[in-house]
């Protein structure tokens, strides 16, 4: 396995975990309205969004390698 494909494989992990924890972030928003979970669901958002765009430069970048 190249060194390209752990980097893509991890960082599509870490979106996954992303995901996993800012829907538990939300249910338990959902159960018992406490704000920092509100702020844990946004910041998930704007952290699988950046991982996102990473991940997609970097898959353009590393291409023709």
């Amino acid at each position: 396995m190249s060194l390209r494909a752990i980097h893509i494989f991890f960082i599509s992990l870490a979106m996954a975990l992303l995901v996993g924890f800012g829907l538990w972030s939300w249910t338990n928003y959902a159960r018992l309205h406490a704000g920092q979970y509100l702020a844990y669901v946004v910041l998930c958002v704007v952290s699988i969004v950046a991982l996102a765009v990473y991940l997609v430069k970097f898959i353009q970048k590393t291409r023709s390698m």
